[in-house]
């Protein structure tokens, strides 16, 4: 395992990023470990490019019995959201509400992941990063800006009422 993290990591590109992000290998501390394993996870902003990925990250399993294995498998993949034209008529709507209350909300993908990216995929008109304003995100230092609170309210509100 200790040698296949630079490698996965190194297949990052401007297209698919790689990043081993969780190991458990071992039982006992005074025992050499028998079996070691891992998490990657694998980030892109096209459906092609995140497929590639998967398909080069499953082409890492190799080795046999007598000098161990390194096997690949797949675990849950969220697709890809790529926008279509109802999530931009959405967009659009949200945005001339946001900018009746004075926030500037751009359109941008971030080759993050949520629940969006499912509903989208599915070709359902989604919107993703309506929430409150913050810095950090998932870090120790991860927080919200209080000020935001209120005016996010009233955004979804108007967008909950403009689409009833």
């Amino acid at each position: 395992m200790a040698d296949m993290i630079p490698q996965i990591e190194a297949m990052t590109t401007d297209a698919c990023t790689f990043s081993v992000g969780v190991v458990h290998g071992g039982q006992w501390v005074n025992c050499v470990s028998s079996s070691c394993a891992g998490e990657a996870l694998s980030m892109a902003k096209r459906q092609a490019d995140l497929d590639g990925g998967v398909d080069r990250m499953l082409g890492l399993t190799k080795g046999n019995d007598e000098q161990g294995r390194f096997i690949v498998t797949r675990g849950v993949t969220r697709p890809v959201w790529e926008p279509n034209g109802k999530t931009m008529a959405l967009y659009e709507t949200a945005k001339r509400l946001a900018g009746e209350l004075g926030i500037d909300l751009k359109h941008e993908s971030a080759g993050g992941g949520s629940d969006a990216n499912f509903t989208g995929n599915l070709d359902i008109a989604s919107l993703d990063g309506l929430g409150v304003c913050g810095a950090g995100a998932h870090t120790l230092s991860e927080h919200i800006l209080v000020e935001s609170l209120a005016q996010r309210a009233k955004l979804l509100t108007g967008l909950l009422m403009e689409l009833s």
